[in-house]
């Protein structure tokens, strides 16, 4: 049994993210989740906030 604690990572965004910078935000965002995910991490939670969700 995988002890979800030790591998689990949690995340939130901001309500309102300019325009301009949503693009630089998702392509970081999905290097540190492949990051993440190669270093064993298998669970990811995001909580729904407007600017993640968008």
């Amino acid at each position: 049994m995988v002890n979800k604690k030790c591998k689990t990572c949690c995340f939130t965004g901001h309500r309102k993210i300019p325009i301009n910078q949503r693009a630089a935000i998702v392509k970081k965002l999905k290097i540190i989740l492949r990051d993440l995910i190669e270093k064993g991490y298998l669970f990811l939670a995001q909580v729904a906030h407007l600017g993640v969700i968008q």
